[in-house]
């Protein structure tokens, strides 16, 4: 029986990392990372250390840390709130795996 349209989800998802892949992930949400806009940068402060960055080469993202686990969630929560965009019932579990490098992933399963 039909499930998934598995080459629209692959769509979704490739959407979804293609805006990340290569760019620097900025955490928007940070308690400790202070973001400053500086013309054509971006500038992450942390205590007395900074940072700048070509703003065409970053990405800010809602979340307080770029870890593998929060990443894993933020592409969760878009893949679902995309799945409902398009009329798509809500799955029983929606899990996303994310790989940090060669055998260190994090994976986390929503359940709308």
């Amino acid at each position: 029986h039909y499930v998934v349209d598995f080459l629209a989800l692959r769509d979704m998802t490739r959407a979804i990392t293609d805006e990340l892949d290569h760019r620097m992930l900025l955490p928007g949400q940070s308690a400790y990372i202070r973001l400053e806009d500086d013309g054509p940068n971006i500038v992450a402060r942390y205590r007395d250390r900074y940072w700048s960055f070509p703003r065409d080469e970053c990405v800010v993202l809602p979340i307080p840390n770029t870890t593998t686990e929060l990443l894993a969630r933020y592409i969760a929560e878009r893949l679902l709130a995309e799945m409902r965009g398009r009329g798509w019932l809500d799955p029983r579990v929606l899990r996303v795996e994310v790989e940090e490098s060669f055998g260190m992933t994090a994976e986390v399963a929503l359940t709308p």
